[in-house]
């Protein structure tokens, strides 16, 4: 019998499990054509079907394996699953190169515990990394999440009724001229003809602050793509914002090679806005400009 199956199965013979459920191993498959499995994380369901979990913290582990373009695919394929999770807070794959093994029963004094002994038996990856390995997670560096938490605390300070009707925690599901409703990430969206006489308010907040080309686009392109599908959804007086994160001048790690690089994908992105009418956009090292930004949108 597999121990990691019944993990703190013998606390029942002092005290009863205060937390049990069920676990499952994040598999991640490097190659599809050879179905190679590696352990990067574990996941939880604890009794009330909440998810918790843990993955792999960096992929640099993935450099010694695979070279320098393995620690760029490897970091884009954690920060898809890790947002996911975030996102969905359901126990299912985004990616074909991503398994989640069979379920089994787990128990223990809190989730934290339970998730952390999971971890360290399974994810063997977690202890392997290069000796002369130089930690990643010393480079700042903020996702569209982090950046969307801190405008939104920003903007629930400033103005709690703006906030209120406009600001989106959660996908929001809209009709084409077909009647085929989209789902899409708008942390800005208000059709309120009391508030907005002269149109809905639609905005997106995406983050360039980070030192990976990949992962930069992700964030990027991501949010573009959404705001791109609304456009074409909502009527022409509608208002729109983009608003984009980018690394403050002289940020650690982050070399004045890598800003052009920064700004150069950030001026692609943002050209096409620049010219459209009823269109905002800000870029800003600085995410109280992005707040206001976005709150201006209400005038």
């Amino acid at each position: 019998m597999n121990s990691i199956d019944h993990l703190f199965e013998d606390a029942a013979d002092t005290t009863e499990a205060k937390v049990s459920g069920k676990w499952f191993p994040i598999r991640l498959v490097p190659d599809l054509a050879t179905g190679e499995l590696l352990n990067v994380g574990v996941g939880f369901i604890d009794s009330r079907r909440k998810l918790h979990v843990k993955i792999l913290d960096s992929a640099r582990v993935f450099e010694c394996m695979y070279g320098p373009a393995g620690l760029e695919n490897f970091t884009f394929l954690l920060t898809v699953l890790r947002e996911h999770f975030q996102k969905t807070a359901q126990a299912i794959s985004p990616s074909p190169h991503i398994v989640l093994g069979a379920r089994s029963y787990a128990a223990g004094e809190s989730v934290p515990e339970i998730l952390e002994s999971l971890y360290q038996s399974q994810v063997t990856l977690a202890r392997n990394a290069c000796s002369d390995d130089t930690d990643e997670n010393n480079i700042k560096r903020v996702d569209n999440l982090s950046l969307r938490k801190i405008v939104f605390k920003d903007a629930q300070r400033r103005a709690p009724a703006l906030f209120d009707r406009m600001f989106r925690t959660k996908p929001v599901s809209l009709p084409d001229k077909f009647g085929q409703r989209h789902e899409l990430d708008l942390p800005i969206y208000a059709d309120d003809h009391e508030l907005f006489r002269n149109g809905a308010r639609y905005a997106t907040f995406i983050s360039g602050f980070f030192r990976s080309a990949v992962y930069r686009g992700f964030n990027l392109d991501g949010g573009v793509r959404n705001l791109w599908n609304t456009r074409a959804i909502v009527p022409e007086s509608s208002h729109g914002g983009l608003f984009i994160l980018r690394p403050p001048e002289g940020t650690e790690g982050y070399t004045p090679e890598v800003m052009l690089a920064i700004d150069n994908d950030i001026d692609r992105i943002v050209w096409p806005f620049l010219k459209m009418k009823n269109m905002a956009v800000e870029v800003s090292a600085d995410p109280a400009k992005l707040t206001e930004a976005g709150l201006a949108l209400a005038e």
